[in-house]
């Protein structure tokens, strides 16, 4: 007999998958992508590699879910894959064309320095409006993967955000009880955010996720901790022998299992995109030990706003220069306020400040 466990977490793998292709379907329905060619920004994680195992179920496999004229109908043409390399420490290197060969895909792979990728800030703090280290370091390359999206004329790309939300893909989770991580995870399914959309929509362009349609989300509430998080045999590149580790994303990994990055190790933007350098020290580089710490009290005193580091220094300068007289339309130092920069918080239950990046953002919560 199979173990109640492992038979319910292949009831839920088997969920996930349906509920993926059914999210990627409707996506296309309702953007007519059978008719227009779209692209994905693809890093050759597990999240865009099952985006696409999707699409491709759609157009070869279709007799699970509808008929072949129906499903030729609804199945997305994604034609090309964008993905951004900053450095050559770029975890996605060893995946990303790999995947886009796999799917026949018109992989456009964009090689840059720290600098160019630095050159996206501006954009990126206007179209968020945040000088967030954490929000804006991830931003910067996803906005040169849209950039580049609008240059190839697509109007709608793919991208695998809401995956880590949704089914434990953040190891700071792990560890908590069933009960209180199911309690971490719906807090974040409740106020979950992503830059891309916004971002897109600034250059007149889609950006769309199978993991954040309704349906899907609505799936992802029945799993469990057991379904999400488990001990797995994990690779840090194809091909390389896999350590026992444990990993998140367990249902959507079982949901594909011979996929290509099925089995891949998680790694966040900055690490797979490479400007992980920085949040270690590339800032300060760039400014003086002493330069900094008058700086840092100059914009307490004047502002009040507090700044953690160099590179918060300088992402704030930029927020200054995009909004000389703050952001229009939303509160300061209004009651529940974040402590570190005096914006109202987006939620009066979040504790995080989606402006500055503080956390805790408030004296009253824990």
């Amino acid at each position: 007999a199979v173990p109640e466990k492992e038979s319910e977490l292949e009831l839920s793998s088997q969920k996930c998958r349906k509920s993926l292709i059914a999210a990627t379907q409707e996506i296309s329905r309702r953007h007519n992508l059978s008719s227009e060619e779209c692209c994905i920004v693809l890093s050759g994680g597990v999240d865009t590699c099952a985006v696409m195992e999707s699409v491709s179920f759609l157009h070869c496999q279709s007799t699970e879910f509808l008929n072949s004229q129906q499903a030729e109908s609804a199945a997305p043409k994604v034609v090309a894959a964008v993905t951004v390399f900053a450095s050559a420490e770029a975890t996605d290197r060893a995946y990303a064309p790999f995947i886009a060969q796999q799917f026949g895909l018109d992989h456009h792979c964009i090689d840059v320095t720290l600098e160019k990728v630095l050159e996206m800030l501006p954009f990126c703090v206007t179209a968020l409006e945040t000088f967030d280290p954490m929000e804006l370091r991830n931003s910067m390359v996803v906005a040169l993967a849209l950039h580049k999206v609008k240059d190839l004329g697509y109007k709608v790309a793919f991208t695998g955000d809401g995956s880590d939300e949704l089914l434990g893909g953040y190891s700071f989770t792990w560890g908590s009880p069933s009960t209180i991580w199911k309690e971490k995870r719906d807090q974040m399914a409740q106020f979950m955010n992503f830059a891309a959309p916004a971002m897109a929509r600034k250059l007149g362009i889609v950006c769309v996720s199978p993991f954040l349609e309704h349906d899907f989300i609505s799936f992802t509430m029945s799993t469990t901790k057991a379904d999400c998080v488990g001990d797995r045999e994990m690779e840090t590149s194809p091909g390389n022998s896999r350590l026992l580790h444990t990993t998140g994303k367990v249902c959507l990994r079982e949901a594909f299992p011979d996929s290509s990055a099925a089995w891949r190790r998680k790694d966040p933007i900055e690490v797979g995109s490479g400007s992980t350098e920085f949040g270690k020290g590339y800032f300060d580089a760039l400014i003086g030990a002493k330069e900094l710490e008058i700086a840092i009290a100059d914009v307490l005193r004047t502002d009040n706003v507090v700044i953690r580091d160099a590179e918060h220094l300088h992402y704030y300068r930029a927020f200054v220069d995009m909004f000389p007289s703050g952001l229009p339309g939303v509160e300061r130092w209004g009651l529940g306020g974040c402590i570190g920069c005096g914006y109202a918080l987006k939620s009066v239950e979040s504790n995080f400040c989606n402006i500055c990046g503080a956390y805790p953002a408030t004296t009253d919560k824990a």
